[in-house]
């Protein structure tokens, strides 16, 4: 892939649209769809695709500088510049839009808009009645403000600056809405888990409840044995599993290490899990799946038994 243009939409946001390096057609993508974007710094991170879903020519990314970066939004903004080559994996649809005609709640906060604008893209295209509300610190900070205000997206986002607005009614944004909105929250943690709260408390119905987190997992949580395939490992209270594998000498494929890419699954012979990811299924969990990023054993000092084959 060849990055076509870049431009700074947002504080610390990095607009960036690619196209094939040789102008071929690129696969389609879906409303929420995400790319593993491979660095050169030899890192891998997945970034929503923002553009408008069906169109094969370009595809958008938004990149935000984390502050705690590990290598990967640091080195894009210190890095890439228009010609720039990256190799970018296939779209994958891990956080997709629910079909339906009923209303529908696009609840961002920062840069979680990404997925959400997508998804308000194919809303708007087949005229399933939305609103997207974005969540800054202020007016300086609204992620992508000036690439929505030239598109027809422009009189369905709605957005709140805490600096100016005060901290959001989320009680009175949830209650206002029609009874059969559904919500989709993309943010940091605190975020999504205020507006998923509020939303139960109200009554809302867990089918009606999507979400996809950006934050990175943590590894907080008991103590553990983990037994994968005849050995024996210990993982600390203040360690992953994933880590712990890979530093016993066993490969694991991985990717986002938040639980949301489905890179690092093991198969669960026995034992207790407490599932922390966004991506694998309450079916997949019942059929011993689990992510070896964020899940672990539910009780302290508890036991494993883990597969690498299903």
């Amino acid at each position: 892939m060849r990055v076509a243009a870049l431009s700074r939409d947002g504080t610390g946001v990095l607009h960036i649209t690619l196209r094939h390096r040789f102008g071929l057609p690129l696969p389609r993508f879906g409303a929420g769809d995400h790319v593993d974007v491979h660095l050169p710094n030899g890192l891998v991170r997945q970034y929503s695709l923002c553009g408008r879903p069906g169109r094969h020519r370009s595809w958008q990314i938004a990149v935000r500088l984390s502050d705690v970066s590990a290598g990967g939004s640091a080195w894009i903004h210190a890095h890439l510049a228009v010609g720039s080559h990256l190799r970018l994996g296939l779209p994958r649809a891990h956080f997709p839009l629910a079909s339906g005609n009923g209303p529908v709640l696009l609840l961002a906060g920062g840069i979680g808009i990404t997925p959400l604008l997508s998804m308000a893209w194919r809303l708007w295209e087949t005229g399933r009645p939305f609103i997207l509300l974005v969540c800054a610190r202020d007016r300086a900070a609204r992620p992508l403000a000036r690439a929505i205000a030239t598109t027809p997206l422009a009189p369905f986002v709605r957005w709140h600056d805490s600096a100016t607005d005060g901290r959001i009614d989320l009680r009175a944004l949830i209650t206002a809405q029609a009874p059969c909105t559904h919500l989709y929250t993309c943010g940091p943690d605190a975020f999504m888990q205020a507006a998923l709260d509020t939303a139960r408390s109200l009554g809302w119905s867990t089918n009606r409840l999507h979400w996809e987190a950006f934050a990175p997992a943590t590894p907080s949580g008991p103590a553990f044995t983990a037994i994968m395939d005849g050995k024996t490992i210990a993982v600390g209270a203040g360690e992953s599993l994933l880590d712990r594998l890979l530093a016993d000498g066993i490969a694991i494929p991985r990717s986002c290490r938040r639980g949301i890419c489905g890179q690092c699954v093991v198969t669960v012979r026995s034992g207790a899990v407490d599932h922390r990811d966004s991506i694998l299924t309450p079916d997949d969990h019942a059929a011993g799946r689990m992510t070896t990023c964020c899940s672990r054993a539910a009780d302290e000092g508890g036991t494993l038994h883990l597969s690498l084959t299903p």
